[in-house]
């Protein structure tokens, strides 16, 4: 029974020594544990960092939108040089709005006259011009938007005191183009200067005398020849006629005759981009942009301030909702 005794009193101080042992090495693991996985958690966090911050960069930084250039030529009253402050012409004031209604593009103009833009898209140089003449025949070179707005017929300017020298071509309500054609006189023109289908047909179809100007201020230049007594007459629009009467009394010694042949009709205007893949996509948004935007009160102001013959307003407008805005003519986009 003693020897029991001691036994279990042996027994029970190792139990307790041993636990004693055992709490303290648990004491020991905790602390250590802690600061383990403070360590490691610290570590975990500095290899991290990096990729935390590079994708917080990522996320910080825009995106890239595609960029969109523009083909503008020193011409008022359509563009005004790029680059040059103010309000701009009616070719300024409509693209603006127009880009803003693209606001998925970058926007960038180029000064560039009408014959190398002409090359560029022979050669599918992206880019996009927004006063074109629309047609309904597809050209290789560019692609059309829907007509955008319309331009009063072509007339001629010609000094006042060679109204004379028309006679023989003259009638009522104008000058007979084809008639003027076939006499020894000589016309003025822009380089690559297109008047729509009626007026290109005639030209084309006739030989006669020309002289072209290219370069700054185009329209104006050739404006200043006729004065000058280089050529004879110019084709041009009545609006563009009013607004270098308006702009100086130099012009006073300038008029505007009707051609008969397209006494009664207008012109309309489109969008052109590069015949190419990517100006079929463009021209697709713009036609899309352009269904809203041809509703809008401030565009169609724009068209009257420039494009409506003064007193004439309510006429345009009224032509313009039912040439644009109840038709949907449109080239074929694939």
């Amino acid at each position: 029974m003693v020897i029991l005794n001691r036994l279990t009193d042996r027994s029970f101080g190792q139990v307790v020594k041993a636990y004693c042992i055992l709490a303290n090495l648990v004491k020991v693991l905790s602390y250590c544990s802690v600061h383990v996985v403070r360590l490691l958690t610290a570590g975990l966090l500095v290899g991290l960092l990096p990729h935390f911050a590079i994708s917080d960069e990522l996320n910080s930084k825009p995106l890239v939108l595609p960029q969109l250039t523009w083909s503008k030529n020193s011409a008022l009253p359509f563009y005004q040089p790029v680059g040059e402050s103010g309000a701009g012409g009616y070719g300024d004031q409509m693209q603006a709005l127009l880009e803003a209604e693209l606001s998925q593009y970058r926007h960038r103009s180029v000064e560039i006259p009408l014959r190398r833009l002409n090359h560029r898209w022979r050669k599918k140089v992206p880019i996009c011009f927004s006063t074109m003449i629309y047609k309904e025949s597809e050209s290789p070179d560019y692609i059309l938007s829907i007509p955008n707005t319309y331009y009063e017929s072509h007339g001629l300017i010609v000094r006042r005191d060679f109204m004379e020298a028309l006679a023989g071509s003259g009638e009522s309500d104008g000058v007979r183009l084809t008639e003027l054609l076939k006499t020894n006189l000589r016309m003025g023109k822009v380089v690559s200067r297109t008047y729509g289908p009626i007026i290109d047909g005639i030209l084309e179809a006739s030989e006669y005398n020309y002289t072209e100007r290219g370069g700054d201020g185009e329209i104006e230049g050739v404006l200043k020849m006729l004065q000058h007594r280089r050529f004879d007459y110019v084709i041009e629009y009545e609006y563009i006629f009013n607004y270098f009467a308006k702009k100086s009394s130099l012009y006073d010694e300038l008029m505007f005759v009707p051609i008969v042949e397209v006494r009664d009709q207008v012109v309309l205007g489109a969008i052109g981009c590069t015949q190419s893949a990517w100006g079929r996509k463009v021209i697709a948004d713009i036609n899309m942009a352009l269904r809203t935007l041809r509703d809008r009160q401030d565009y169609q102001s724009v068209l009257l301030k420039w494009l409506a013959s003064p007193g004439y307003e309510e006429r345009y407008l009224a032509r313009y909702k039912n040439l644009i805005l109840n038709s949907e003519s449109a080239l074929p986009i694939e």
